[in-house]
């Protein structure tokens, strides 16, 4: 009993991290999301400490799997540290080295627990998550709660409505072959309290207007039905059937997915923009990549250099550049941010789940079998989606993908270890690090959760300036947040020590791919003289992102402070007729302080 309540209280916690949201905290969306993770994997890893320590003989039986998972979720993480040459993003590797942990300490905590209850509280877990963040959706589309997303609805506690809808379909898709056995078993209370719910969340699904959502949902959807068919009706599996429906599913997909790229064809082609510039960087850095959570400050560097190269990318696709944060292709982004190891892990990863999963819906044990289609449908849904979207980046999905990979693994994994047959040392090796572990998330939870307030506290005041020793003493826990970095930095610019405003813009810029730092940085070089550092980041800017106004109108206003006024000119007459992506009064107000310009010069055009 001990055993299954440690297991269910476990799985609750890293689930709850879908809820967590904070207005006390900086970026509330994300932070509190990444404490939740962090302070989560600590208590289950005491609980995994305990069932080891508590349990007589206790072996834990390690499957090919468990070793691939751990070298990518754990090892390759502490690899980036001694790789990673220019800044290294603590926050993200220990994200995901938590990710790591979370999934050892399950797979722990599974051992010893009947197959049959595991998948039923798999289940029931599954269905109450999607009940309240149904519930959520509802309140938000009837704002009777707040969305965090201008002009929609329905965003859970997401920052936008895409990884909710991927999240809300993840689920949904797990419970298609419940509903679809509860329907063959002839028990249709229970299979109409389950179309309810997918219908509900399909409603949300279909208005969130995520297509990579709506491919991860059908393709879910489609495992789910074929596999329980096969299941169902004892089919057996021969090669001229499967490529007969791969064909026929291709047939379908193909205009399916013309009319998906026709449907948002700018957003489709802004995505194969940031697909051909992380490319670029991939290409630079394949053999480590670039450093886990490094892909945003790295992409606009590259997108530059995409537009540089040639006249029709800009005319092309320059007027659906960004400052994105994601490539919006999950494999794309951990070849960029792993490198060769990193991508050939997750490769062996998905192929070596395949097998897992096909064994299984081949058993002749219902609860497996169960729990194999439920789990394919759920996993090709978010593997799916992360082929046109983020869905790894986003902390609530990825617990629940490789929660649902570790409960997959203890299922179809023996239990029961003969007795004598305990292992001294590998319980050794297993107490000590997650010990180890738990405390590095729970010390750090606890750090970080503290200068969060203080920094809150301290900014919320209106004498921020006379804060700046406080400030500083928080920059441990805080070195790799580019909005705390961003606030000193101010504060050293109204004190006009531009020198040390300039450190810290400039390791802001090393996190993050905000053009306001990049200005910010640029105007710090202007006010001490250093011209050209000014000019190269206002171009660096205006080169990543080639429909804005403001890189030109600050190069041109930089020429015009110097007195170059024959450069100033030709620069002020380029602004005022360009026509950037978006027509807003800080544009119109921008051309209006050039054409002021112009006119103390009697330049006017």
């Amino acid at each position: 009993m001990l055993n299954i309540w440690l297991f269910r209280i476990s799985s609750v916690l890293l689930l709850f991290n879908a809820f967590l949201v904070s207005t006390k905290l900086p970026n509330g969306l994300f932070s509190a999301k990444e404490l939740g993770l962090w302070f989560a994997s600590g208590i289950i890893c005491v609980f995994a400490i305990s069932k080891i320590l508590f349990t007589k003989n206790y072996k834990l039986q390690i499957k090919k799997l468990d070793v691939i998972i751990c070298s990518y979720l754990i090892l390759l993480p502490l690899l980036s540290l001694c790789f990673t040459k220019i800044a290294i993003n603590y926050s993200a590797i220990l994200s995901q080295i938590a990710l790591g942990f979370s999934y050892v300490s399950i797979r722990i905590l599974c051992v010893n627990i009947r197959t049959v209850v595991l998948v039923n509280m798999l289940i029931e877990l599954i269905v109450l998550l999607l009940c309240f963040q149904l519930v959520i959706a509802v309140a938000q589309h009837f704002l009777l709660i707040p969305s965090y997303y201008p002009k929609f609805g329905a965003t859970g506690m997401f920052f936008n409505p895409g990884p909710f809808a991927i999240f809300i379909t993840a689920l949904t898709v797990f419970i298609f072959p419940v509903f679809l056995h509860q329907v063959i078993n002839k028990k249709y209370l229970n299979a109409a309290f389950y179309a309810i719910l997918m219908m509900i969340s399909t409603y949300f699904i279909i208005n969130s207007l995520s297509r990579s959502a709506w491919l991860g949902g059908l393709a879910g959807l489609f495992i789910g039905g074929i596999m329980f068919l096969l299941v169902k009706f004892k089919w057996k599996i021969s090669k001229k059937p499967i490529w007969l429906i791969l064909i026929i599913c291709l047939l379908i997909a193909l205009p399916f997915c013309f009319w998906l790229y026709q449907y948002k064809a700018d957003s489709a082609t802004g995505r194969i923009l940031t697909w051909k510039v992380t490319a670029l960087m991939i290409k630079d850095h394949w053999p480590t990549g670039v450093g886990i959570g490094n892909f945003p400050a790295n992409y606009i560097g590259y997108q530059a250099n995409f537009f540089h190269k040639s006249v029709k990318n800009i005319q092309n696709l320059g007027n659906l550049a960004g400052d994105n944060r994601y490539p919006f292709n999950d494999i794309l982004h951990i070849f960029a941010e792993s490198g060769i190891i990193g991508i050939v892990l997750f490769i062996a990863l998905f192929f070596t789940c395949t097998q897992i999963i096909i064994k299984s819906y081949q058993q002749q044990k219902k609860d497996i079998v169960l729990l194999a289609l439920n789990t394919a449908a759920s996993l090709v849904a978010i593997f799916v989606a992360g082929l046109t979207s983020y869905p790894f980046s986003m902390l609530p999905i990825a617990i629940l993908f490789w929660l649902l990979i570790a409960i997959l693994v203890s299922a179809t994994t023996r239990k029961l270890i003969p007795k004598n047959n305990g292992n001294a040392l590998q319980k050794f090796v297993l107490v000590s690090a997650l010990f180890i572990a738990s405390s590095i998330f729970l010390y750090n939870g606890f750090n970080k959760l503290y200068a969060y307030k203080k920094w809150m506290n301290i900014i919320s005041t209106t004498n921020k300036d006379e804060k700046l020793d406080d400030l500083l003493l928080l920059a441990k826990p805080l070195n790799n947040n580019s909005d705390y970095l961003n606030d000193i930095a101010q504060i050293y610019k109204n004190r006009k020590q531009y020198n040390k405003a300039i450190v810290y813009l400039k390791r802001a810029n090393s996190f993050s791919p905000y053009k306001g730092y990049y200005y910010s940085l640029g105007d710090c070089y202007e006010r001490i003289g250093e011209y050209e550092k000014a000019i190269m980041q206002y171009k660096k800017v205006g080169g990543a992102i080639p429909n804005l106004i403001k890189p030109k109108y600050l190069l041109a206003k930089l020429h015009y402070n110097r007195k170059d006024y024959v450069t100033f000119k030709k620069l002020a007459i380029e602004t005022i007729q360009f026509k950037p992506k978006i027509n807003s009064e800080e544009v119109s107000e921008m051309k209006q302080n050039l054409y002021d310009m112009l006119d103390k010069l009697q330049l006017n055009p």
